[in-house]
């Protein structure tokens, strides 16, 4: 990726660069550390320059082939609108002329300088490009343009065609709390089937809800046959994460970037537990602290835990579901 300008022919035709411009859609190549997956954008990955595509498969196979940072389930690729004032390919190139950027690959075939398409496009002299601003830049605009304070810089570029596998819907939080009151069946068996067609992530969820909500609430009101009901019901689910972890093949345990030792902390959900966290998605690895290491199954997590004594292991997506699951819910 770094030398892609000594074996790529440089453009100087005028139509290409128009042609390109007028595009409803071209591709870039994102930079992974810098994508934030739970709203689904990022920022342009920026080596010897930025990285243009006209076709999505083929922005996939540069990534593929080059071995660019991606993650297990999505692409780093965003898509420049032309349609969008803020992220069409003029704008974010004056952007990138602005930053001192000279280079942009098209195809992994053809380069051009970012001032020269620009010119040949008819954007010369002082160029004026569109910034998002942030909520404290819109509410200072007045003093920030005044001080010239607004920094340079690419505005967030959506993923193409990503959408947050892990977002869950307040209708379906609303379905997933009153399946955890009300289940689905007479017997734990009946539940525990039920509650399998659900998602790792919706469970892992209820799981938490269950320990972080419902138990403390019923401790607080003094309702023992509510908290007994609970202590039970969250065992089920533990279940029912146990097993759909045995079929996930991607499951990362978290680990200190420091020391690449396995994290292990006293849960504060926990009465202080030590537990170790494992995610199974690696989509938000560079929106945390930690170091994601791919583990291969449920039995890796098992000598995890036989490994470091701890009390369980949380499961988690990262951001939004923390499961606590105790290691008796692994056979230990």
């Amino acid at each position: 990726m770094e030398e892609r300008d000594r074996s790529c022919t440089m453009i100087e035709d005028i139509n290409v660069a128009l042609e390109l411009a007028e595009k409803d859609r071209v591709f870039i190549i994102l930079n992974t550390h810098q994508s934030f997956m739970r709203e689904g954008h990022g920022f342009p990955l920026v080596g010897n320059g930025i990285n243009l595509f006209n076709n999505f498969n083929d922005a996939k196979e540069c990534i593929d082939r080059n071995k660019i940072d991606r993650w297990e389930s999505a692409y780093p690729i965003g898509s420049l609108e032309k349609s969008d004032k803020f992220k069409n390919i003029k704008n974010t190139l004056m952007i990138a002329n602005a930053m001192g950027i000279e280079n942009v690959f098209l195809d992994e075939t053809y380069y051009f300088k970012t001032e020269w398409f620009l010119n040949a496009v008819g954007i010369k002299g002082r160029m004026e490009f569109n910034v998002r601003l942030t909520e404290i830049e819109s509410n200072n605009i007045d003093s920030m343009m005044k001080e010239s304070k607004i920094s340079i810089r690419f505005n967030p570029i959506d993923l193409y065609e990503y959408t947050n596998p892990f977002e869950i819907s307040d209708e379906r939080k609303n379905e997933l709390s009153h399946a955890i009151i009300n289940p689905d069946g007479d017997n734990r068996r009946d539940v525990l089937k039920s509650i399998s067609n659900n998602t790792l992530h919706e469970n892992c969820f209820s799981q938490m809800l269950i320990r972080s909500q419902f138990i403390p609430m019923a401790i607080k009101k003094g309702d023992m046959n509510g908290l007994s009901y609970f202590n039970m019901i969250q065992t089920v689910y533990a279940e029912a994460i146990v097993n759909q972890l045995s079929s996930n093949t991607s499951l990362y345990i978290l680990c200190d970037k420091q020391s690449h030792e396995v994290f292990i902390r006293k849960y504060p959900m926990g009465d202080d537990q030590k537990l170790f966290y494992v995610s199974y998605t690696d989509l938000f690895k560079y929106q945390g602290p930690l170091e994601y290491k791919k583990i291969a199954d449920l039995e890796e997590i098992r000598n995890f835990i036989k490994q470091t004594n701890v009390d369980g292991v949380v499961i988690t997506d990262g951001p939004s579901a923390n499961a606590l699951i105790d290691k008796e819910a692994f056979g230990l």
